[in-house]
């Protein structure tokens, strides 16, 4: 009986078999940013810019020396300096400045740029208490919400790769809390618990709501953006940012608040609050 004839090609075939069987499969690496996901973020980013070039091409008449200190503040100091600026122009350009004060700070929310303190100090220095308040809140809220939806599209794979320890922490408690969101949300935006950009990137991964995201922020944000509006009110006494944000008293104020927006997530509160109500303990 004459020998099997195996040709090359088969002796090929066979070893490339074997050596996928004897080879484990790896998990691909997943990528951080696809090519349709990477242009959004960068259309995003252009809309942002582009929305602040218009408005820099219609800016009122500066002067020389006072285009010198329009430049986003970074300490106490710069901060006084554009409000002695904006000041003198906002009785005859009251609209545009308005409108500039949101655009920039829309922006450095969604893009969770630092500056946004100040720029609140500076609403309640320029426009008074209860319009910087107003101001403040609505641009923190729109410029967090905007931060949410980009991330929803582009964020997840950047938080698993560089804060999964971070992410899963922060999953466990949304989970916890599942029942009561609203309230949770109002508890993180009032404490320093958890850094607000996460937040911002790492809620719509764990499905938050948008509707609770954007409740949430705005009531949460309402004792902080107080504080720093009224601290506008008296700018020019003001020394440094950290003597406010770093002091106990107001480090105590806010995790007391906090707490407090926790109560109604507590089943002992809650059946107190529907013993006075009713006059009987909640049913189980």
């Amino acid at each position: 009986v004459p020998p099997p004839h195996y040709s090359h090609n088969s002796i090929m075939i066979d070893l490339t078999i074997s050596k996928e069987k004897s080879t484990p499969q790896q998990k691909p690496v997943p990528q951080l940013l696809t090519n349709r996901r990477a242009l959004l973020l960068l259309g995003a980013l252009l809309l942002g810019v582009g929305l602040l070039y218009l408005y820099y091409l219609n800016l009122p008449n500066f002067s020389e020396e006072d285009k010198k200190k329009i430049r986003l503040p970074t300490d106490v100091g710069s901060l006084k300096q554009l409000q002695e600026v904006l000041s003198r122009y906002t009785e005859n350009n009251f609209f545009s400045v308005v409108i500039g004060y949101c655009l920039i700070f829309i922006f450095l929310q969604t893009f969770s740029i630092p500056g946004t303190i100040f720029l609140v100090v500076l609403g309640g220095s320029l426009f008074g208490f209860w319009l910087g308040f107003a101001l403040s809140i609505i641009n923190s809220t729109l410029g967090a919400s905007a931060s949410f939806l980009i991330s929803s599209l582009v964020a997840r794979n950047l938080l698993e790769r560089y804060f999964p320890a971070r992410l899963a922490k922060f999953t466990e408690e949304v989970d916890r809390h599942r029942n009561h969101l609203f309230w949770y949300f109002v508890f993180l935006r009032i404490t320093p618990m958890v850094p607000n950009w996460f937040i911002n990137l790492a809620s719509p991964i764990l499905r938050v709501p948008l509707w609770i995201f954007f409740l949430g922020t705005a009531v949460g944000i309402m004792p902080a953006v107080g504080m720093y509006t009224q601290t506008g009110l008296t700018l020019q006494t003001l020394t440094d940012m950290k003597d406010l944000s770093n002091s106990i008293t107001s480090l105590a104020v806010l995790f007391l608040l906090g707490f407090l927006a926790l109560l109604p997530t507590n089943p002992t509160f809650q059946n107190l609050i529907h013993y006075v109500l009713f006059g009987q303990p909640k049913a189980e």
